[in-house]
């Protein structure tokens, strides 16, 4: 008896290392990770780029990146080369880039005064089947040379998937990009 115990607790622990099935790696973890990487200070990120939401749709998670910068926000154009900017990244493997497709978002707020604004915002797309439960979102900057209005260096968020597309963000402020 004791040898048919010994014997499916084998196949068990075999069966569990040939599936793959170890420990997730923790949030605290991902940003030991990156310890050495400083927030970027808010007067710095003059496009006041933000993650807004994620979201699952069809076979595709997306992740909402907004400008809280008028002259982006504000023209589908500016919206849309900002979010081209925009890349992900396995976290737990940096040199690991995901595919995406690049979409446009446009949204409509209305004030108690009645004022309506429009605003657009851009979402990268990519497939529910991505192996990675962390993810870092890049942004690859806008230099004085192109808009001093705008100049902001590169940065990046950590982000945390959960398996419905929903998302945490691991750092209150982005990280500058070294």
């Amino acid at each position: 008896m004791k040898k048919v115990r010994l014997l499916v607790m084998l196949l068990c622990l075999g069966m569990c290392f040939l599936t793959g099935c170890e420990k997730k790696t923790s949030p605290d973890e991902i940003l030991d990770m990156y310890s050495d990487y400083e927030e970027l200070d808010s007067s710095e990120n003059h496009a006041k780029i933000f993650i807004e939401k994620g979201n699952a749709f069809g076979s595709d998670f997306s992740i909402i990146v907004a400008s809280g910068n008028p002259i982006i926000n504000q023209d589908e154009n500016n919206a849309m080369v900002m979010i081209s900017r925009c890349r992900l990244f396995d976290a737990e493997n940096p040199e690991v880039e995901i595919e995406t497709r690049l979409l446009k978002n446009s949204k409509t707020t209305t004030t108690n005064t009645g004022t309506s604004t429009h605003t657009f915002e851009g979402a990268l797309s990519f497939s529910k089947d991505t192996k990675c439960d962390y993810l870092l979102l890049k942004f690859d900057g806008i230099p004085a040379s192109e808009s001093s209005e705008l100049e902001t260096p590169p940065l990046f968020y950590i982000i945390e998937l959960g398996k419905n597309g929903e998302i945490t963000i691991l750092n209150d402020a982005p990280f500058a990009d070294k």
